[in-house]
């Protein structure tokens, strides 16, 4: 999400710190839910984030942009089904409040949307690695169909709207200690960092 101005992008392409990153996502196995995820950029020196995430069902997300629908009664439904914890909860509708405010004093909405496919690998060897890789990415300029916050997914983008991104997006996350074999793999001229 941004707005016409690209604010948001703005400040992640001059690394502020504390610049912000908001997202909805979705998956096409599960088109009944969306997932708002803000980043924040606390230190560009030390790549130090600050991720939180959280729930809401699809067709909220318009009346959510909007400042019509809060996603505290939907938290309370998930609490009393035990499926999220109070501390969660809490953490949740401060989140979702936070990036209501931010929605519409910014007026931000969808201006960008990516596809793309997604592979990830796990090492139980090493438990705190993850590695994560996106293909077929294609970025468009999100449009909007009538009544709606996005153009829905069967309405292809306009060929001039769209670019196809030419290589795959290898993301290698590690706690702790990068693994020897990844250290390696990083350093063995098959990567190319962008």
């Amino acid at each position: 999400l941004d707005n016409d101005k690209f604010v948001l992008f703005s400040k992640i392409l001059k690394e502020e710190n504390g610049a912000t990153q908001v997202r909805v996502e979705w998956y096409d196995d599960d088109m009944d839910m969306a997932y708002f995820e803000e980043k924040v950029f606390r230190d560009w020196n030390t790549n130090t984030t600050t991720d939180m995430r959280f729930p809401l069902k699809y067709k909220h997300v318009a009346p959510y942009l909007r400042g019509e629908w809060t996603y505290e009664a939907f938290g309370k439904k998930l609490f009393e089904r035990n499926e999220i914890t109070q501390e969660q909860l809490e953490e949740r509708t401060k989140i979702a409040n936070e990036i209501q405010k931010q929605a519409y004093s910014l007026d931000l909405k969808a201006v960008l949307r990516s596809d793309y496919k997604r592979c990830v690998f796990k090492d139980s060897n090493s438990p705190g690695l993850r590695m994560a890789i996106d293909d077929d990415l294609a970025l468009a300029k999100e449009s909007y169909d009538k009544g709606r916050w996005n153009r829905r997914s069967t309405t292809p983008a306009l060929l001039k709207d769209q670019t196809q991104f030419p290589f795959a997006i290898l993301q290698i996350k590690y706690k702790d200690k990068c693994p020897e074999w990844v250290s390696k793999f990083q350093s063995s001229g098959v990567l190319v960092p962008i």
